[in-house]
């Protein structure tokens, strides 16, 4: 099971699940290989200079990636691979012990483990670090709930203190990894924990501690992020929040990323809705997966843990619609990755078929006001489908092992993401990957001087500079630049004014020299491709090799500097150093 499962997610040797997440992170591992014990900061130094680069997401996977790192002979690739491996199997594992906790057979805890881990909605969040590690791990979380509630009731005093600290621990490494999940976790969290703190038959004096613990947890984990990581994004406005909500029709209607549905022909495009796509193609329900939910709700609503998962994956279902509610609502126009712009998540309430009377919550209410993909509430739903489902297949069996096998069966086939394009896509980025890296990495080392502070610049750039992080660590260069959006607006912040101004759209040759005059900038290198494109897709479009070359054509022909040209890139340095 864990096999598929790795390669489904893109864990397995010579696959990659993600571009701009794989460099990014692999960039990030380089980083602290090359920083040895300075790495203990819990920072690299080589990105975001001067402020340097803050692990704001996949904290926890970064460390144990690094760690694998030292092993002789493993390299930031396969350590990637390591890492994503190790969390899967503890998201399995993690599944498979919550569903032994609610009482379904060890076939049906493996299956059902196994079959969350590779629903659309999982499969659809794989290009998104942190956060698909976090969600991935939210049956684990809510086993951690049921495990300290239970623990609780039964050990001594000394053994409810490591209890409370084991369970703040796995909060505060949650909220490392990714924002998004722990919230979702909190909510899962409180609907198990509520009927537990309010039953009368628990002594008072556990129940309190359990209150201490599930309050005092996430509190602790605010304030050490808060304490590390900096203040940088701001409420997004309410249009964002609207144009990535759950859209109705896209969970009756596959998308090419079911296998069944794709094989059948009756897939359906969503490039036509609003968001950018990965709030559209992933959230079929999946008609007898619903049936089976509901046949388990009907069965045992009165078990309370089973009641708790139903009822936050109801109330997550009703937060994934963000504040308007959509059916088939499409955008002016389809959009593909390349053309996705801030601008056109701007979903305006007119376009949108009804809004809702708690609109104005998602831009309030603290957690929620920083959740802009709101669409990621429904994998909370999707978690308690997917489990009801297999509490009801252990059911069936009880009754009869054939219906039960071919009730799960007809489940799975249904929600059985397309492996055959999955690991196509895997494969295929992998080689663009290896592609990339051999024919940037090796001229840049070269290009370059190990420490100095470079800036990295393209024509017109499109984003985030995912591809950043993998360049200055392996070249062994400090960059102004920084891969992810809060960390690009983090180091975008810091830098010094006259290199903000060659960082500007239309730097002219007299600005490059002011920056170099300054000595704050040694080195500028100007990409032939896009910092972020170039993550998705490579080789670059022939477009792109020649915009950078003419829109700094000045700055190469001026006098002032010393002008390395390579293949893929040129550096400018003043002709003085």
């Amino acid at each position: 099971m864990l096999l598929v499962v790795l390669a489904i997610h893109g864990f397995l040797p010579g696959q990659l699940n993600d571009g701009p997440w794989g460099l990014l992170l692999e960039g990030d591992l380089r980083c602290l290989d090359r920083m040895g014990l300075d790495a203990l900061r819990g920072s690299c130094d080589q990105v975001g200079v001067p402020a340097g680069y803050p692990f704001l997401t996949s904290g926890p996977f970064i460390a144990v990636g690094s760690l694998v790192m030292r092993v002789p002979g493993i390299g930031s690739y396969e350590a990637y691979l390591i890492a994503g491996g190790l969390f899967d199997a503890l998201a399995l594992a993690g599944g498979y012990a919550l569903m032994r906790t609610l009482g379904a057979g060890r076939a049906v805890a493996l299956a059902t483990a196994g079959a969350y881990l590779v629903t659309p909605s999982i499969v659809g969040i794989g290009s998104f670090g942190g956060t698909f590690t976090g969600f991935t791990l939210l049956p684990a979380f809510a086993f951690l709930d049921i495990w300290t509630m239970r623990t609780l009731e039964r050990a001594g005093r000394r053994g409810a203190v490591a209890v409370m600290v084991a369970y703040a621990a796995t909060r505060v490494a949650a909220l490392f990894l990714d924002g998004y999940s722990f919230v979702a976790a909190a909510l899962v969290t409180a609907a198990l924990w509520l009927p537990w703190l309010l039953r009368r038959s628990i002594d008072l004096r556990i129940r309190l501690m359990g209150a201490a613990t599930v309050v005092g947890s996430p509190l602790i984990a605010y304030l050490l992020y808060r304490w590390y990581a900096p203040a940088l994004v701001d409420p997004a406005p309410l249009e964002l929040f609207r144009a990535m909500g759950l859209d109705l029709w896209t969970l009756v209607r596959p998308s090419q990323y079911l296998w069944l549905a794709d094989g059948l022909g009756v897939s359906t495009p969503h490039a036509h809705l609003w968001g950018d796509g990965t709030n559209a193609q992933f959230n079929y329900a999946g008609f007898a997966c619903v049936a089976l939910a509901a046949v388990a709700l009907g069965r045992r609503w009165r078990a309370p843990h089973v009641a708790g998962i139903a009822a936050a994956g109801a109330v997550a279902f009703v937060l994934a619609l963000g504040p308007s509610l959509k059916v088939d609502d499409a955008r002016p126009h389809a959009l593909d990755i390349s053309q996705v712009t801030y601008e056109s998540y701007l979903m305006p309430a007119s376009a949108a078929d009804l809004s809702l009377p708690w609109d104005g919550a998602f831009a309030a209410v603290p957690g929620l006001e920083h959740m802009r993909a709101v669409y990621r509430w429904s994998i909370v739903t999707r978690m308690s489908m997917v489990v009801l489902a297999g509490l009801a297949v252990a059911l069936l069996l009880r009754r009869s092992r054939l219906l039960g096998l071919a009730v799960a069966c007809i489940a799975i086939a249904e929600l059985a993401p397309n492996v055959p394009l999955l690991l196509d896509q895997h494969r295929a980025r992998h080689e663009q990957r290896v592609a990339f890296a051999n024919a940037v990495l090796p001229e840049l080392e070269d290009a370059t001087r190990s420490g100095e502070r470079v800036l990295f610049r393209s024509a017109a750039p499109t984003g985030v500079d995912y591809v950043v992080n993998f360049l200055a660590a392996s070249a062994g260069v400090r960059s102004y630049n920084a891969g992810g959006d809060k960390n690009a607006v983090h180091a975008a912040a810091s830098r010094p004014p006259e290199v903000a101004a060659v960082a500007a759209q239309d730097a002219a040759p007299d600005t490059v020299a002011s920056a170099f005059a300054t000595g704050g900038l040694d080195a500028l290198v100007l990409t032939d491709f896009d910092l972020r494109l170039a993550a998705y897709a490579w080789p670059p479009e022939p477009s792109q090799r020649s915009a950078t070359r003419e829109a700094f054509a000045a700055v190469i022909a001026d006098p002032r500097f010393a002008v390395d040209r390579r293949e893929w890139f040129t550096v400018v340095r003043s002709a003085d150093r």
